[in-house]
């Protein structure tokens, strides 16, 4: 029994390790109405698999009827609590219970099968069935990303886990097939427990040191592809053990897996290292971004105050030029005096009803003026979801861009902006004329400034705010415009 519960914490401890690296790549579900099926898919795989548990592993005679039965009472159930009004005010705090409930229910199962669920092959192919649907239920993803994290997670254990089985073998003179498939006794041991918990400790670390979660979040948003042909090449390795250790395990085979592992875990080192730098360089030309952005903005609320003072000083001059001809009655130059400054002190300020995006188009709005660029927007929006200071750097750059292009184009300079709600998701979209196809290499579009240093990197900056949010951003244009939109789920 005490082995039983050791391994169950171990196993939990490792488990919640990648839910927790996961968890730092994509944050969690606000909307759950869309995907409560992967939850129930989740749920009923645990039920299926504790039925083949009870009858496979260890011999207890069980009939699928009662199982099935048992999943649609719960799920009933579940669906009649969630239209309760107590619930309904309560839905956080609701499905993180069951979010806990069903992580319990994971490990609880894997504790039972839990040396074969990180090395059978049917098992890594499937990335445990539930994992990826438990981690789409709750964590704001694509199944797809969900499922290779869970089997690239998986496989690197199994590496691991395969010293394990080497060193134990070499000791005990056994093959590699005894400890796989010999059921429990003879695979689960204190030192078996102990090794998880060094895996999991070591998980954690190279986390901490490396960053894990920031460019493995960045292939898994980016370059799926990446994380596919890396998965299969381990996969094929780690077979080759099996296939290479079928007799006793010798002194020859520990030292050839731990060449072998050593080798693969300074691959992903490097390759973790390599978008580490990367991703360093980026965030300091981003940040550079954010910086030149900031000035821009404090320069033009200059600008803005200056033209307030000279405002007010001329307001003075025209007060007392309008009490002077109002005691001689000359009401003619009164009203030719308006009609000349209304231009000056009228001018629009509310596009939206959103302060801060209608701050941000006021000023852009003078330099389309400046321009003789045409506006024309179309504003449906409550909620712009994302933070202030994010959503002004990613309409600034947007707007910047669009404006540049379209100063450039001798006849039909226009910009338009179309902002809209739709349920919980922004859609932002804007269209602005263009004079020539962008220059583009491969994904980035590149700066037509001669000085190239610190330029061209707008649009990456609006890529990484969108990335942020777990939107989505989409370019299309030809030689007469070009248009941006971005739809961004709450």
């Amino acid at each position: 029994m005490l082995m039983v519960l050791l391994y169950f914490i171990a196993v939990m401890l490792e488990t919640g390790v990648g839910v927790w690296i996961f968890g730092k790549m994509f944050p969690k579900r606000k909307e759950y109405s869309k995907y409560r099926i992967a939850e129930k898919i989740v749920f009923f795989f645990i039920v299926l698999f504790t039925y083949t548990m009870l009858k496979g592993y260890l011999g207890i005679e069980s009939n699928i009827k009662y199982f099935i039965a048992i999943y649609i009472i719960v799920v009933s159930l579940d669906c009649i609590v969630m239209k309760t009004d107590f619930i309904s005010r309560h839905r956080a705090k609701y499905f993180e219970i069951k979010e806990i409930m069903l992580f319990l229910l994971i490990s609880a199962l894997l504790t039972i099968q839990y040396w074969n669920s990180y090395l059978s092959g049917m098992e890594l192919l499937t990335g445990n069935s539930y994992m990826p649907f438990f981690l789409l239920a709750f964590y704001n993803c694509k199944f797809f990303q969900a499922y290779l994290w869970e089997v690239i997670y998986l496989v690197n254990i199994g590496f691991l886990k395969i010293l394990y089985i080497l060193t134990a073998g070499l000791l005990t003179h056994r093959t590699m097939r005894e400890y796989l498939y010999s059921g429990i006794n003879l695979t689960n041991s204190y030192q078996g427990a102990l090794w998880i918990v060094i895996i999991s400790i070591l998980m954690y670390v190279l986390q901490k040191i490396l960053n894990v979660d920031v460019w493995m979040g960045k292939l898994l948003k980016k370059n799926l592809t990446i994380i596919w042909i890396v998965s299969v090449i381990e996969c094929g390795i780690l077979y080759l053990f099996f296939y290479f250790c079928n007799g006793i395990i010798e002194e020859k085979a520990l030292i050839i897996g731990f060449m072998v592992i050593t080798a693969i875990m300074l691959v992903l080192m490097l390759i973790a290292i390599h978008y580490y730098i990367k991703n360093i360089d980026t965030e300091k030309n981003l940040l550079e971004v954010r910086n030149n952005m900031m000035a821009s903005q404090y320069q033009q609320l200059n600008e803005h105050y200056r033209e307030y003072r000279c405002l007010v000083h001329d307001e003075k001059y025209m007060i007392n030029f309008i009490e002077e001809s109002l005691k001689s009655g000359d009401l003619e130059e009164i009203q030719q005096l308006l009609c000349r400054c209304k231009e000056k002190f009228v001018r629009k300020d509310y596009w939206t009803g959103i302060s801060i995006v209608d701050r941000v188009i006021t000023m852009e709005k003078r330099k389309m003026d400046e321009l003789d660029i045409d506006f024309c927007l179309n504003a449906e929006v409550m909620d712009i979801i994302v933070d202030d200071m994010d959503f002004i750097i990613l309409f600034e750059n947007l707007i910047n861009n669009a404006i540049e292009a379209a100063s450039k184009c001798k006849e039909k300079r226009k910009i338009e902006l179309t902002m809209k709600n739709v349920n919980d998701t922004l859609i932002f979209k804007l269209r602005n004329s263009n004079s020539k196809l962008p220059n583009r290499k491969g994904k980035k579009f590149l700066t037509d400034k001669m000085d190239t240093a610190g330029h061209g990197w707008g649009i990456e900056s609006v890529k990484h705010i969108v990335e942020k949010y777990n939107g989505s951003v989409h370019f299309s244009y030809d030689e007469s415009f070009f248009d941006v939109l971005i739809i961004i789920e709450r």
